[in-house]
């Protein structure tokens, strides 16, 4: 699918929702010295739970909280086990008007999406992939992310997320955070 047609938004909540499904099914959280995610259910999120998730049920509503080690430019990636990869935030839900292939994020502010009142809903459907890697980026500078007509040309895209760092003492300006998943 191409990432920049109109069916953004609502991609965002099914394919997201799957690759959080493996982020729950293999780790409850992921840290990397420049960025953090962590997966908590929906509901108990909303009542101030913060016990990170063991395993994800299918359609069941979930959040994920990422923290940035440095102020820069986040994306969040879904890489299926089939199909195409693709940006699921930001979307048309968090960042209308704004650039819909990455978002500005501030030094040690926590940013959770999930929720469908304030930001896309995320779940795994059933009828998704059984594995995949969600990867979220990092840039300090806007140069230093993919151009939007690149998204198109998967050797570009392979190429650019190639080009980053996944763990370190420090952020480098073109960080990564992988996380594995599989459903279950």
């Amino acid at each position: 699918m191409n990432p920049h047609s109109g069916k953004r938004a609502w991609k965002a909540g099914t394919r997201f929702a799957a690759a959080a499904l493996a982020l729950v099914a293999s780790v409850a959280s992921a840290q990397a010295a420049c960025v953090n995610a962590t997966m908590y259910d929906l509901e108990g999120f909303k009542a101030g739970d913060r016990t990170a998730l063991r395993a994800l049920q299918y359609d069941r509503l979930f959040t994920l909280c990422v923290t940035s080690g440095s102020n820069g430019f986040m994306q969040i990636l879904d890489t299926p086990e089939t199909g195409d990869i693709e940006v699921i935030y930001p979307n048309a839900a968090t960042n209308a008007g704004g650039n819909p292939e990455y978002a500005a994020v501030e030094a040690g502010k926590e940013y959770c999406f999930g929720d469908p009142a304030t930001t896309f809903p995320l779940y795994h459907p059933r009828n998704e992939g059984s594995s995949g890697k969600l990867a979220i980026t990092l840039t300090l500078t806007e140069d230093q992310q993919l151009e939007a007509d690149a998204w198109s040309r998967p050797g570009e895209v392979r190429q650019h997320l190639g080009s980053h760092k996944q763990g370190g003492a420090a952020c480098t300006g073109r960080d990564i955070l992988y996380i594995s998943y599989k459903a279950q």
